[in-house]
């Protein structure tokens, strides 16, 4: 092909996929963009968010079950593709509030706080 193609083909395929190795809209690619602006990026072979867990585990990331400023908020999957959230805050009382994206329509950034008894639903990436 020639350069012109693959530069225009490279264009599209970063336009529907992000520089950061995730597709725009998703809370993966919010996520992936908020873990770098903060210093600590993440691998960008996560996959769905359904993958993550197990994936950042097998690529030697810590995990755990409490919150932690900063942490990747990740929740048992319900279906395919998962979600994932970062965590803001840290409560004195165990709670905690996230913001993620796509959960209050398409590509919109929204946040929550989880309530102490709630954070048993979640695993954390740090």
């Amino acid at each position: 092909p020639s350069p012109r193609l693959v530069r225009s083909a490279c264009v599209f395929f970063m336009s529907l996929v992000g520089s950061n190795g995730f597709a725009y809209g998703f809370c993966t690619w919010y996520l992936a963009n908020k873990r770098a602006a903060a210093g600590r990026p993440l691998p960008s072979n996560l996959g769905n968010a359904s993958t993550w867990k197990v994936l950042a585990q097998r690529a030697g990331m810590a995990t755990g079950p409490t919150p932690q400023p900063g942490a990747v908020a990740w929740k048992v999957p319900y279906d395919y593709y998962g979600h994932v959230a970062y965590v803001e805050e840290v409560y004195a009382d165990g709670s905690f509030r996230l913001s993620e994206m796509n959960t209050a329509g398409w590509a919109r950034v929204s946040s929550q706080v989880v309530s102490a008894a709630a954070v048993s639903s979640y695993y954390f990436i740090y």
